[in-house]
């Protein structure tokens, strides 16, 4: 047991490595969303097999093949999310508005001549068409922008218990300095008498604590693409792009736990000596990766359209900066009152790489004249191909984690648009399958319903509008959950997006 040598003292921890990356951090670059411009978003971003938009080429390239002509288009647009927390029956609400940008790009097309310059061949070949088409693009994938609040009284659960199943088997110089060294250098734990690798506490661990978390996360998930396609007689489109997806995500969190004292008519203590604790986290995720996405779309009829497309697993490199500190008040310790007790891990950064899942997906289209067109997109993948890996650090416990815990799953797609020119209207509907195996419906499963309409003036101009609802709900935990009951989250996201693009 160590000995009390200051009371009134901050202990600094030389920053070492922190393997805190998880199976979490695999989920977040992997469970990217439809974005796009307002159409596309208006219609479920389901466009697999009706190409000719800016925004296909994140999911079929092949799409940038039926552009006959060039384009630009701009996109912007507001998004409100709303976060619903649940925590031992105590419900909080929390709200967020940023702007974000959206998709900015353009395309253009361009006819080979053809090499039947006689008559004879011209008429016997008058179907003949070779077409090349190139795109760039710049398109929000993922949006990281939200505000929770997390408030409950537990029932005999509390952070001190996370503290020392971490801090088991570990002698007292190895215990991390941004998680539970913290506590060790502030007495919420300590070595049993005689050993250095078993840990107990001065407080008792089942007694109801109050406790609260706030999480401010900001950044999102953008990717540069470049596509290329090939049509052949009209019929036939080939497509193929390369992406280069780049991001940040930002996390600051608050904990607090207390002695749950609150409420009661002498205000004595529940717990003895222990006030509170407060506990700080940051950390800030910088990526950047490449993919490869491929897709054909056939003509099989004059109102049917076929699409498939392949993508390949993103790999990402990836940089965490981070810091914690830990704050804790004690009524008495030691014979000492009122005494307040501070830790700070300093600085930690770590680099590291990331697989996401690849991808496959199938489409239908129905067109009826330039009137009605109908798209429905399935896609698979299987969140346990994910995986984390290091040049100095073996991730064998995350990645056999990730193919235990997580399950390949569908995601689904439609929309429809009606052009009453110079009016068009559209909906949507989007369903991305949960990674531990749901679909359509079901924690995890994240539910978009979508519309917009769009102005056609002329030809060489159009304004979009698109409004997305999207529903999700999930379990989390404020810390390890080993020693915590899950927090209900319900979220609810509300995005308006503007598009003005030009033909030329």
């Amino acid at each position: 047991m160590k000995r009390l040598f200051s009371i009134l003292v901050v202990v600094c921890f030389i920053p070492f490595k922190s393997h805190s990356q998880n199976d979490i951090d695999m989920l977040r670059y992997s469970q990217t969303t439809f974005g796009g411009d307002a159409r596309f978003l208006a219609m479920g971003g389901s466009m697999g097999a009706l190409g000719a938009n800016l925004s296909t080429i994140n999911f079929n390239p092949a799409g940038m093949g039926l552009y006959r002509k060039g384009e630009f288009a701009l996109t912007a647009g507001m998004r409100f999310s709303n976060v619903e927390a649940t925590h031992y029956g105590t419900s909080t609400k929390d709200f967020k508005a940023n702007v974000p940008l959206g998709l900015i790009g353009f395309a253009t097309a361009w006819e080979e001549p053809s090499p039947y310059h006689d008559e004879k061949s011209k008429k016997r070949f008058k179907d003949w068409s070779r077409r090349h088409a190139i795109g760039f693009t710049y398109n929000k994938i993922a949006n990281f922008n939200y505000n929770t609040t997390i408030q409950g009284t537990s029932k005999d659960e509390t952070i001190i218990a996370d503290f020392l199943g971490s801090a088991q088997t570990f002698q007292p110089q190895n215990l991390s300095p941004f998680y539970e060294g913290l506590a060790f250098n502030t007495y919420l734990i300590d070595t049993f008498p005689g050993t250095l690798t078993e840990y107990g506490t001065y407080f008792d661990t089942h007694k109801p604590y109050n406790q609260s978390k706030t999480i401010n996360t900001t950044g999102s998930l953008g990717e540069y693409s470049l596509a290329y396609s090939y049509a052949i007689d009209n019929k036939t489109y080939f497509g193929a792009a390369i992406g280069i997806p780049s991001g940040k995500w930002n996390y600051s969190s608050q904990y607090s736990e207390d002695d749950n004292k609150a409420g009661r008519v002498d205000s004595t203590d529940n717990i003895a000596s222990f006030n509170s604790l407060l506990y700080n986290e940051t950390i800030q995720t910088r990526a950047i990766g490449i993919n490869l996405k491929l897709g054909i779309i056939s003509r099989i009829s004059e109102n049917f359209r076929l699409g498939a497309y392949f993508h390949s697993p993103t790999n990402y490199a990836m940089r965490d900066n981070y810091e914690s500190s830990l704050d804790v008040k004690y009524d008495t310790l030691f014979s000492y009152y009122n005494i307040a007790l501070s830790d700070t891990s300093g600085p930690g950064s770590y680099k590291y790489k990331i697989s996401s899942p690849m991808r496959v997906g199938a489409s239908i289209a129905y067109l009826y004249e330039k009137l009605l067109s109908f798209n429905i997109d399935a896609e698979y993948l299987n969140y346990q191909q994910g995986n984390i890996r290091a040049n100095d650090f073996s991730f064998a416990d995350v990645n056999n984690a990730i193919r235990q815990k997580y399950s390949s799953t569908f995601n689904f797609r439609a929309g429809v648009e009606l052009n009453t020119s110079p009016i068009v209207l559209r909906l949507g509907y989007a369903s991305y399958g949960s990674p531990f195996g749901n679909m359509l419906s079901g924690k995890n499963v994240r539910t978009s319903y979508c519309g917009g309409i769009g102005f056609r003036k002329n030809e060489k101009t159009f304004f979009d509008i698109a409004l997305v609802f999207d529903r999700l709900a999930e379990e989390y935990y404020i810390y390890g959950p080993k020693y915590v009951s899950p927090t209900q989250l319900k979220y609810k996201t509300t995005n308006i997006v503007f598009t003005y693009g030009v033909k030329f």
